[in-house]
């Protein structure tokens, strides 16, 4: 820290990328043309249903990470940012660390 008041920074949501700062949301869409808003509302969408999927036990975390067009890594924060968890073990996460350094 440098002794001043830092600003927040705006956090942008994983599924709909509209940012986020304490007390204030935007929702990128409500700017956006017609045809652009229908193909994020059908991607937002999909993004529901597997996500659903996999709370149901109908998908497994790598095939959600796969329909979402996500890393494993990427997949969990998503699901963290949601409140979900994800079924990782501690020698999950020990087996990774060994593997990417």
């Amino acid at each position: 820290m440098t002794g001043k008041e830092e600003k927040n920074k705006v956090k942008q949501r994983p599924l709909c990328g509209g940012g986020m700062e304490e007390g204030i949301t935007t929702l990128p869409f409500l700017i956006k043309d017609k045809s652009t808003v229908a193909r994020e509302l059908i991607r937002e969408g999909w993004n529901f249903l597997m996500i659903r999927q996999y709370r149901q036990g109908k998908l497994s975390l790598g095939t959600l990470a796969e329909r979402l067009d996500l890393s494993l890594s990427e997949t969990i924060d998503v699901l963290s940012d949601l409140g979900i968890q994800a079924p990782i073990e501690y020698e999950d996460y020990r087996f990774f660390r060994r593997i990417c350094g």
